[in-house]
Parts: structure tokens; C-alpha cells; sequence
């Protein structure tokens, strides 16, 4: 990297190597000629086979890599140094990358809520219906907090100063129909002693992108939240082996009457996300995560819900964040002394 990209809008995406952050990048290519695209992945390797396959399609694309991983603080702080050397402005900071471990579907719990007739929201919400795992990470954080929530709101953070300015910036975050509140302690944000580390990160995005929003938008910075529905990709191999998945895939399509986040590709997931770079974002709300909503018919339109959190609670969530942000920031700050 040997000196700063100008000209045309910048778009970075976390987790762009496959999934839904793959199939955006290629939308985004699409849509917004002049882009400067940049993959944040964890793995380079991945990002430049990810990039290869965009340049088959988009073979005058602008694509950068930057090594990011957000489970790893320190690899947050070192990739925003590489970023900054790239770039003097960003239009679009795409918050994608993800993770959830399950051990095995909840099969107790499911057998209840056919009992008390709740299966609409167990399979609408998935909250309850799997058994989660989670670990430490090297640096003492819980890791799904740190990969969904904590180390996107470290790098939006530290690039906050080549954000907005005299033309606005959009920070999106993908959210979920998960994030639902009894997934959620706000006197535990990392879930340490939660049953569902997933749902309550999600809970974390939606809070803390409301207060981000309510706090940045004068300096022309704008955050909204997102949920792709269910998709079909490695993370829910995790869940159900893939040919379980195909098995079930018609009726799937036949759910879609009662359910309408079950989005299945990529490509109708990854709607709201290339939905919100076509908009004004003074005009969106900020209360709200913009859902992908697939009818029977296959036709995809984007919705708001209503974020079922107030901005005092989210301000408490948020005011936790930032503590733990500065912590980082003087560890690491005394380390580099």
C-alpha cells in the first residue's frame, strides 16, 4: 500500500469473502460504477479468490484487501492503520462479518412450543430452538461479542475521523430477526451467562447503532441495521448438515406463507444492504432494522421493524461499549510505548 486511493465512493465490507458479504460486493460493483471496493476479511487468502471471482465479472473493478479480524481487537486497530493508508474518505462501512456456534438443535424446547402451539416464533425468531457454544477469546472477551459486535464497533470507533464530513457516510450493520429481547442481558452484553451468544449480539448491534445514529449523524455519519432473513450458507451448515437443508428446502419455500424472512439465496438476502446504499439517509429511520422479505411468489422487498429497545436502554449498552473500547485503547496504547 503505497498511498491513498481518490476519486469515485468507497465501500468496505467485513466478512466479504463468501455469503452474503460476496454477493453484496458483486451488487455493489454492479450498482455504484465508480466504486472503490475494499474486502476486510480474515482470511487474505480467501479475500483474493473472493476477488478474483469479482474481477470475472467486473474486470475494471477497484478492489482492495485488508487482513481484518474482528474477534481480535488488536487485529481491528492494525487493520485500520492499513485502511487509512488506502483511503482519505469512506462512503459505505459495511459491519457483515458474523459467527454462530450451535451444538445441536434444541429439541426439548421444540417439543414444548409445538405443545403451547409457539412454533411461529421459535422458527420466525430461532430463540430457543438451538444450543449455543461460545469461548473466550485470546484477549479475555467472549468471542461471538467480539466477532459480531464488539470489534465492529472498535473499527467504526477508529475510522469515525474519515467518516462523513461534507457528504454523509452510511454505517450498516447486518442484524437479525434473532435479536429478539429475551435473548438479551443489558447487565451482561457479552452473554457470558446467556444461553443464546448470537441473539443478544444482535441485540447489541441494534442498540448501539440507534445511539451511534443519534450521536453522529451532525458530523453527517448515519447507522442503520439490517437482517438478511434466513440464508443458506456456511453458517447454517453449522446448524444442519447442507443435504438436511436441500431435503427440507421445498417446504422452506412453502413456509414462506406464514414467514417472510426466509430469504434462502444470497442474493435476496443481501437486499436491504444494497437497498440502503441507493437511499438518502437523512430520510431513513432510526428506530427501526431493515428487514429482506421474501413473498410465496419470490418477490423481495425491504421493511422496517420497529427495534424493540428505547434509546435510554441503549445508551446504557452503548456507554458499556465505549468503556471497554477505551480499555483497549489504553492497553494497547502502553503496549506500543
Amino acid at each position: 500500500m503505497t498511498g491513498r486511493i481518490g476519486g469515485g465512493e468507497v465501500a468496505i465490507i467485513t466478512g466479504a469473502n463468501g455469503g452474503i458479504g460476496l454477493t453484496l460486493a458483486e451488487r455493489l460493483l454492479t450498482i455504484h460504477t465508480d466504486l472503490h471496493l475494499c474486502l476486510a476479511c480474515r482470511n487474505r487468502q480467501r479475500a483474493q479468490t473472493a476477488r478474483d471471482v469479482l474481477l470475472l465479472s467486473h474486470p475494471k473493478a477497484q478492489i482492495s484487501i485488508v487482513t481484518l479480524d474482528t474477534s481480535d481487537i488488536q487485529s481491528v486497530l492494525s487493520a485500520v492503520r492499513d485502511i487509512k493508508k488506502l483511503f482519505s474518505r469512506i462512503d459505505y462501512l459495511y459491519l457483515n462479518a458474523g459467527k454462530m456456534s450451535v451444538k445441536h438443535l434444541n429439541f426439548s424446547n421444540l417439543f414444548k412450543s409445538i405443545l403451547k402451539m409457539n412454533t411461529l416464533f421459535l422458527f420466525n425468531t430461532g430463540h430457543g430452538l438451538l444450543v449455543h457454544s461460545d469461548q473466550h477469546t485470546s484477549e479475555g472477551l467472549m468471542s461471538t461479542f467480539a466477532t459480531n459486535a464488539f470489534g465492529h464497533f472498535v473499527l467504526v470507533k477508529e475510522l469515525e475521523d474519515i467518516l462523513g464530513g461534507t457528504k454523509p457516510s452510511q454505517v450498516i450493520w447486518t442484524s437479525s430477526v434473532a435479536g429478539v429481547r429475551s435473548a438479551f442481558n443489558p447487565r451482561d452484553i457479552q452473554a457470558k451467562n446467556g444461553k443464546d451468544p448470537y441473539g443478544s449480539t444482535k441485540c447489541v448491534i441494534d442498540t448501539t447503532s440507534m445511539v451511534l445514529n443519534e450521536r453522529l449523524n451532525k458530523g453527517n455519519i448515519y447507522s442503520h441495521t439490517t437482517c438478511p432473513g434466513l440464508v443458506l450458507t456456511n453458517m447454517t451448515n453449522g446448524i444442519l448438515a447442507s443435504w438436511i437443508w436441500w431435503l427440507i428446502l421445498p417446504f422452506m419455500y412453502i413456509f414462506r406463507l406464514v414467514l417472510d424472512h426466509l430469504s434462502i439465496d444470497t442474493y435476496k438476502g443481501s437486499e436491504p444492504l444494497v437497498w440502503l446504499s441507493q437511499q438518502e439517509p437523512k430520510s431513513l429511520k432510526t428506530n427501526v432494522r431493515y428487514h429482506s422479505c421474501t413473498d410465496v411468489w419470490g418477490n423481495t422487498s425491504v421493511q422496517p421493524f420497529q427495534v424493540n429497545f428505547s434509546l435510554e436502554e441503549s445508551l446504557k449498552v452503548y456507554e458499556e461499549m465505549e468503556s471497554l473500547y477505551k480499555g483497549f485503547k489504553e492497553k494497547y496504547k502502553s503496549l506500543e510505548q
